[in-house]
Formats: C-alpha cells, structure tokens, sequence
C-alpha cells in the first residue's frame, strides 16, 4: 500500500462529461494515484476549498476562463506552486501549444487519440516526474521555438548522460521510451529530466528541446 506522501493526486477539469468519466477511471485504476476533483469549469474548481493537486489535468477549451487563461492563475497562486499542468484538447492549434507551453503550462496531450493503455503510460510518466507531450505537438512547436533562443552560458552545459536523455527527448519520445534505449530506470530518466530543467531554465520538454538545439553541450561524466 503506497504512503499518503506517496500518493499522486490529480484534478480534471474538463467541460465534456465522458472524458472526465474516462479519465477518472483511469487514474483511480493507478496503484498510488488517485483523483481528487472533477469539474466542468476551472471557474468551478476556483471556488472550491481543495487541496494543492499534484497533477492538473486541464481542458484547453474551457467554457469562461480558458484553460491558457487559467495557466498563469494557477502558477501565481501560492497554493499551487509545486502543481503540474497538462493540458487537454482534441485539436493541437500550433498558437493555443505555444501559448500554453510559454504560460507553465507542463504537459499536452490529445483527447481521444491515445489508446488506454498509452494514456496509462502517460500518467505514470507525470507521476514518476515526467512531462508528457506527445510526439506531433512536441515535433510541431520545436523549430518554431528554436529561433531566437539565447545560447545556455558554459555553467548551464549538460553531461553525457543528460545529452543522451535530451536527444531523446527533442524526439518526442515518452520517459519510458528513453529508459528503454538507454537500458536506465524510468525514475531515473525523471531525475536527469528535472535536472536538464533546472540546467536549462526551462519548464517542460519542448521549451528543453528548444534551447538544446541551439548548445552544444560539453560531455562532463555522467
């Protein structure tokens, strides 16, 4: 049985009533994850007294206060500073991705074209410390982002194993994808993850593999 510390708590606000169903029982059917709210409204969820989630998953095409518009309200709130936002939608509008990813926004998946099970996958991955996206919207915004980005300074370089992990990463692929190619537990890939964010100063894995392409880290050990 998984501590309480342990637990990953996660908040769905979606306007569509099936998804919120399916993406419930998904997580509820997770060994240490369990959900804490649905709503149909981020102004809904704005009025309830709820404890900081570990994970918000956030419909981009909410009714009132959108999901972008909702992302910098989450992110300036001192009660939800550690909270991952994913956000939710059936189409992937290159301006609403590029709003979202420059707002905090963590993750983006698509509604309704990932089987169960990869959605499975994608929910561990969040939970281990992850930031899923998948790979046509990470493919779709990463050149747009590449230009004008500032060079990282010589303290910010990556190790090898980092290198390794960011490649991958600028691929599209899924933390487990990566652990897979490199032989590495999946927690580990979360850890040199967090790190190149931290190296990078960066917020999720598009913005990581933005500013990668225009460095050429300087292997130093892994």
């Amino acid at each position: 049985m998984a501590k309480k510390e342990d637990i990953v708590s996660v908040i769905i606000v979606d306007d569509d009533v099936n998804v919120r169903d399916n993406y419930l029982h998904i997580v509820d059917s997770l060994h240490g994850m369990v959900c804490i709210g649905c709503y149909e409204s981020f102004d809904q969820l704005m009025l309830d007294d709820i404890a900081e989630p570990t994970i918000l998953l956030l419909d981009i095409g909410l009714p009132g206060t959108s999901g972008v518009d909702a992302i910098p309200l989450v992110r300036n709130d001192l009660r939800w500073v550690n909270v991952s936002i994913v956000m939710l939608t059936h189409s992937a509008s290159r301006d609403n991705v590029l709003n979202a990813i420059n707002a905090g926004a963590t993750g983006y998946l698509h509604k309704g074209s990932e089987t169960p099970a990869e959605l499975v996958e994608r929910l561990k991955e969040l939970a281990s410390g992850g930031a899923p996206m998948t790979p046509d919207v990470a493919q779709m915004v990463i050149g747009f982002l590449r230009t004008g980005n500032q060079r990282v300074e010589p303290e910010s370089e990556l190790s090898e194993r980092e290198v390794e992990v960011i490649s991958r990463i600028a691929e599209g692929k899924t933390n487990r994808q990566i652990a897979d190619e490199l032989s590495i537990a999946v927690d580990t890939v979360a850890y040199h993850t967090k790190n190149i964010y931290k190296k990078l100063h960066v917020h999720n894995r598009v913005q990581a593999a933005s500013r990668y392409s225009n460095i050429k880290p300087r292997s130093s050990g892994r």
